[in-house]
């Protein structure tokens, strides 16, 4: 899922910026070869952070207010 249009970088190359060892915003940008423009992302950036920190995944792992990318149960018959 992309998190930050302007560069167009995704939840993945964020995750793997962040699991190197960055642990601001600026540096996942710089990490990443670019640099913040309208800087929307940069609160998504830091939740990323915070919660890889804590050993959590916010995106894809159902942690509270992310994005579920799990396939929904099927229906009970």
């Amino acid at each position: 899922m992309y998190i930050c249009l302007c560069n167009a970088l995704c939840d993945q190359s964020i995750g793997r910026a962040i699991d190197s060892g960055v642990d601001e915003p600026e540096g996942v940008y710089a990490a990443l070869g670019c640099a913040p423009v309208c800087g929307r992302c940069k609160p998504m950036i830091g939740d990323m952070i915070r919660e890889r920190s804590e050993g959590n995944d916010l995106i894809g792992r159902g942690a509270p207010g992310s994005v579920g990318l799990e396939a929904a149960p099927a229906p009970a018959e």
